[in-house]
């Protein structure tokens, strides 16, 4: 039995401000974090090896065996990150994050080789072999819904937050529900605590149905929208690595092996040969030949 425990130290996220229409800033706090993830597993890993003599000089072979690895350690770490969205969620904005997973299981291997061989002669043969690998835990990505360090939307346009009554106090006066009124409206609302006083100053600077860029301007300067208790949990889109695919692979063998010597001769002149003479051409003889070839 294997036990993962997997801990990190992260910057804990304070807020996430609403700057100007789309435009959000993440801002982090003093404090540390300690976040620790756990998983463990239990895998049996039998091996077998069988070998058939099936007649005289054909061998018959079959092994099995299953082996596991570890994930990458990279998806192991249990650290949390959050990205900010990149417009208010009440206009299709969405905010994400990322984490690791301490309880990925080991990707799990198994492996069959089944060979025929025939020893027609001394040191020479022909084989076919087969061989099948199938693995299972392949990491890949999952995606799931959730809060992370507490974080709260404001930009959300859910009833009964500020922005939820700026985006209603537009619609009933038939402006655009658009990055740029909605931050403005919910900016004034902030400002002032007042409905019909934010409302009012909106209408005052929107001509032709559009606000001035002045007042824009002058707005998003002024105030940074800060979460406050009415204010909905954000809800990331937070990817982490999963155990969700398989693969296999296969293939076909086959080899031999051949052998053979062939006898040498020399030819001796009439005339008696140095011994030193005998040694050199006795080096020249070949004493056998050797081939093989593998497919």
């Amino acid at each position: 039995m294997k036990d993962d425990v997997s801990s990190s130290v992260v910057a804990v996220p304070a807020a996430i401000l609403w700057a100007a229409d789309n435009d959000f800033t993440l801002a982090v706090s003093n404090q540390k974090q300690l976040v620790t993830q756990t998983g463990s597993y239990e895998n049996l890993l039998p091996s077998m090896d069988l070998q058939v003599e099936m007649a005289r000089n054909l061998i018959g072979r079959v092994s099995f065996s299953r082996t596991i690895a570890r994930p990458d350690f990279g998806n192991l770490f249990s650290a949390s990150l959050v990205s900010i969205p990149s417009r208010a969620t009440a206009v299709g904005g969405f905010a994400g994050g990322s984490t690791g997973n301490a309880n990925l299981s080991p990707l799990i291997s198994d492996n069959v080789d089944v060979s025929l061989e025939w020893y027609y002669k001394l040191s020479s043969f022909v084989s076919f072999g087969f061989f099948d690998k199938r693995v299972q835990n392949f990491v890949g990505t999952g995606q799931t819904s959730q809060n992370m360090f507490g974080l709260r939307d404001t930009a959300s346009g859910a009833s009964g937050t500020r922005s939820g009554a700026a985006k209603a106090a537009q619609q009933g006066i038939g402006a655009d529900i658009s990055d740029v009124n909605l931050f403005t409206m919910t900016a004034l609302l902030q400002r002032t605590g007042n409905t019909a006083a934010a409302t009012q100053q909106f209408q005052a600077n929107r001509f032709n149905g559009a606000l001035t860029q002045s007042f824009i301007d002058d707005t998003l300067k002024a105030v940074d929208i800060i979460a406050n208790g009415s204010d909905l949990l954000y809800q990331f889109s937070v990817t982490r690595p999963i155990n969700n695919r398989e693969g296999k692979i296969h293939w076909f063998e086959a080899a031999f092996q051949h052998f053979s010597a062939i006898p040498a001769s020399a030819w001796r002149r009439p005339t008696p040969m140095s011994a030193a003479t005998w040694a050199w051409m006795l080096a020249l003889i070949p004493a056998s030949i050797n081939s093989r070839c593998w497919g």
